[in-house]
């Protein structure tokens, strides 16, 4: 996990490797969906500074069927395996735009990592 790596560094403790080219947009949340923390690419996304969007609910984000999002996150906490869907995501002020989701158990006992991908070639 991208935020994993930042945070411990690489394997000899400096930095950490990039794992892609391109964006890293993940987003840290506690069991609710409350923004903990996230990168600069997926604050980026949702047209907030990093610091002005954390205490945010992620689910206000989400363009529709947020009761499944709800369900997703549930099922990733209790059997530990991540789930991937793909869903409308809105930026401030934007109209929705589809990217593929994947809610994954943290590290820490009770909060998930989203991690988001372009749903179509390009982003």
């Amino acid at each position: 996990m991208y935020w994993e790596l930042h945070r411990q560094g690489g394997p000899d403790g400096t930095s950490a490797p990039p794992l892609a080219a391109g964006p890293q947009r993940w987003i840290q949340t506690d069991l609710a969906g409350t923004i903990i923390d996230l990168s600069g690419d997926a604050a980026a996304l949702l047209r907030f500074s990093r610091n002005g969007v954390k205490g945010r609910s992620l689910l206000q984000f989400i363009g529709q069927d947020r009761h499944e999002v709800m369900s997703d996150m549930r099922r990733t906490h209790r059997g530990g395996m991540p789930v991937s869907s793909y869903r409308l995501v809105r930026g401030r002020g934007r109209k929705g735009v589809w990217w593929r989701v994947q809610i994954q158990p943290a590290r820490e006992d009770r909060e998930l990592v989203w991690i988001l991908m372009p749903a179509a070639t390009g982003d």
